[in-house]
Parts: structure tokens; sequence; C-alpha cells
């Protein structure tokens, strides 16, 4: 069976946006007909298996003994269809977080990426992968198991520190995977894209100029809006159009996840737009 495309969300430093990419990105990517697997490996705030994980008994139960994280990775032989739960959201499961994951910070770095080539049984199209801030084991594992490695990052200099950080890691260590290592911008503000000064020029060419090759086309940039917050604090759904009570408008914001979901995919092959996700 084909295997699943991993997209692995990582950053060395908190607060960029990175767990609001990920549950955006896998709503998208599952709204759009894909079967999508998110595994929660954020260990400071797994803000994924609070967003996904239903409210039920047997979920909770489920997530506290058997399907989460720590169990999914214990052996190189599981698979994680066998740790997965479904969603409230069609298409899309997860494997929650287990603190139990500490445990296994001296696992061998390749563990997940053998995992994951176990494809008896699979049944996902996408495996997205919410990573911790920092740097261990745990990381390292996701970035060798992931086809694009995605770094979320601000117009600030701790980010673009961390991001410049992160690489070093990546040319002294994982060197063979700097080819799918991406930094994407949170934060844009489309007004000020043809200024010739200030701080957004600032910044953008720095990135543009430190890491060539390796940002993402502003047409998959998160614009600077507040609705991201709404949208994922009170579980709205986003649209371009829609004026569903329960639905966001924001033709740009939707363009973003649209057009970054749509780097994930096959080569030639448009993302089914969805309504709404």
């Amino acid at each position: 069976m084909k295997k699943p495309t991993v997209i692995s969300f990582t950053s060395n430093k908190g607060g960029v946006g990175k767990s609001r990419l990920s549950i955006l990105v896998s709503r998208c990517l599952a709204a759009a007909g894909n079967k999508v697997l998110v595994l929660d490996l954020d260990s400071s705030t797994h803000s994924l298996t609070n967003y996904f994980l239903v409210q039920n008994e047997d979920a909770l139960t489920k997530a506290r003994k058997s399907h989460n994280t720590a169990m999914a990775v214990f052996d190189e032989q599981n698979n994680l269809v066998d740790y997965s739960l479904p969603t409230e959201y069609e298409n899309l499961y997860l494997i929650p977080f287990s603190r139990n994951l500490a445990s296994l910070r001296t696992m061998e770095y390749t563990r997940l990426q053998k995992i994951i080539s176990n494809t008896e049984k699979n049944i996902f199209d996408h495996i997205v992968i919410d990573c911790a801030p920092g740097y261990d084991n745990i990381k390292i594992n996701a970035i060798r198991a992931a086809d694009y490695n995605i770094t979320p990052c601000l117009q600030d200099n701790d980010s673009f520190d961390s991001a410049y950080d992160l690489l070093g890691h990546l040319v002294a260590e994982i060197e063979d995977k700097i080819p799918t290592w991406f930094i994407t911008i949170n934060g844009y503000n489309k007004r000020w894209e043809e200024a010739e000064s200030g701080k957004q020029k600032e910044y953008i060419t720095r990135y543009e100029e430190t890491f060539k090759g390796h940002v993402t086309p502003r047409s998959c940039w998160l614009p600077w809006t507040a609705d991201i917050n709404v949208i994922n604090d009170r579980k709205k759904l986003l649209s371009s159009e829609s004026c569903n009570p329960n639905t966001v408008k924001n033709p740009s914001l939707y363009s973003a996840i649209c057009n970054l979901s749509e780097c994930f995919l096959d080569e030639n092959t448009e993302l089914n737009r969805p309504e709404f996700f």
C-alpha cells in the first residue's frame, strides 16, 4: 500500500503558531477527502490532544492506557493504525500525547521511521506530527520520519535565531533531511508587501537570504489576523465565503492554509478545496 506523506511541524521555539498551523492543515487535508492521522509529540502543551480528543469516557480511557504516543512508538514493529482514535472531524484521526513518552527519550533515532514504514493495514494518506520546542531524540525521530519538515517563524530575532539553530543541528546531525526542511512565515501583513523598508521587509529579507531555497512561497504565509485564535480557541470552521454562524470568513487565511496544504500532495495534484474546514 502507498506510504503516507509525513509532515512534521517543528521548531526549537514555542509560541510561533506551530500547533495551530498543525491543526488547520490537518483539518484542511481531511476536509479535502484525505485520511489524516495526527501524532501529538508536543510535551509542552499537547495542544492537538486537547483539541482533537473526543471528550467521552471511552476515548479518555484509551488515551490514558492504550491509544497514545508512548504506546505507539514503544516497539518498532507497531502499526500506527492500531493506536489511533477517531475525532469529530471526518477522515481525521489522533494518537494522543502521553507523558510516558518521556521515558523513551533514549530510543534510537529511526524508530518512528520504521514504524511508519510498516504499511500493513495502513489507511492514511497523511501523517501530521506536532513536535515540542527544544531538541531531543523524539524530535530527531520526527524529522527523520518526515517527508516535509516545516518550521513556522514570526518576524522577530528569537524566531530567526531558533530557525538558524535548528538548521545547525540538521547540518551537523541529519544532513540528508535538509532538502525536506522549510520555513513558513506566520503573521504576514500583505499591505506592507511593497514597502521598501520597515520591520517586515527587514525580516523577510533576512529569512530569504539566510535560508535561500528553504522558505515556502508567500502564498502559504499565514496573514496577520486574530481570526486564527477564534478558529482554534472556539473550534470555529474556516471558509472564504460562508456566513454560517459557526464559520469564520477569512479569504486570506483560508487561501494560505489551502496553498500550504496543497504542497503536501503528489506533484501536479491540486487540492480539492473544501467549502470550509
